[in-house]
């Protein structure tokens, strides 16, 4: 099992007001690098920012051959930063393995993935958010490895390289168009957020996943509070009691995935 005497808070702010936020450790996405935040930070404003605080930075934007020298010349023009969140294994080839914390979104579930990373070097990954408390607190009883996991989000359900947002203007014809918009998915009944920009898609819940109700069972994990797509009034709410096992009951809150078992295959449907 994998211990802290502490746990560590790292905000990713859907502002650059970074006054308000009263954390000393966040993470940064970056810009033109980054996607499906609110926030995007230069490296001008990131070295600044790193001379004050705990800075790591998020790239969580596919990396194509293309991008890979205009990456390295980024990255090589920023200093003090604690951790790399990517989501690329590409960047390793330019990153300290040691400050690499591995960030793809919804595919490390279970202690084999996360034993198996960290023998091939990756001590630092970042935990689905769709598995059971019972899975997390087994995966944390089963690893050694440095655990971080999303606290409180709008969890992203998709991104997609492609423009879905003007593809779906351009075939009806329509006008009046926004970079961002709320749909309500039949199936399920839950309101979509769907966001374009930069030449790519993201689709987030736009009920805040809060697994504040389990902090006591959680005590191996760094936690990430991403405040993107989040509004003002529960922005203040969460910054007031992020720390607070009853926060889930004082925002409109979603911990679905923490009480009901996911099915990932056909066979193991019941």
């Amino acid at each position: 099992m994998h211990m802290r005497e502490k746990k560590r808070y790292f905000i990713i702010p859907n502002d650059k007001k970074m006054n308000e936020y009263n954390n000393d450790s966040f993470i940064l996405p970056l810009k033109d690098f980054a996607v499906g935040f609110d926030a995007y930070f230069d490296s001008d404003e990131i070295n600044k920012l790193s001379s004050i605080y705990n800075v790591s930075i998020i790239i969580n934007k596919f990396i194509h051959e293309t991008d890979l020298e205009l990456i390295k010349k980024e990255l090589l023009k920023l200093n003090n930063i604690e951790y790399f969140f990517v989501e690329d294994f590409s960047l390793m080839n330019y990153i300290p393995i040691e400050k690499i914390v591995l960030y793809p979104n919804h595919i490390i579930s279970n202690y084999y993935s996360v034993n198996y990373l960290k023998e091939l070097g990756f001590d630092n990954v970042v935990v689905s958010n769709e598995l059971t408390i019972d899975e997390l607190v087994d995966i944390n009883n089963h690893t050694k490895s440095n655990l971080f996991y999303n606290l409180i989000s709008k969890n992203n359900l998709m991104y997609s390289k492609r423009e879905l947002l003007t593809n779906y203007y351009d075939n009806y014809d329509i006008n009046d168009r926004g970079n961002r918009i709320v749909v309500n998915e039949a199936v399920s009944d839950h309101e979509l957020i769907i966001k374009e920009e930069n030449k790519a898609t993201t689709i987030f819940n736009n009920k805040i996943f809060c697994a504040n109700k389990y902090l006591d069972k959680l005590d191996g994990y760094n936690f990430i509070v991403n405040l993107s797509n989040i509004d003002e009034n529960d922005k203040k709410v969460i910054l007031d009691n992020f720390d607070n096992e009853e926060l889930y009951k004082l925002i409109d809150s979603d911990f679905y995935f923490l009480e009901n078992k996911i099915v990932y295959k056909v066979g193991d449907l019941k």
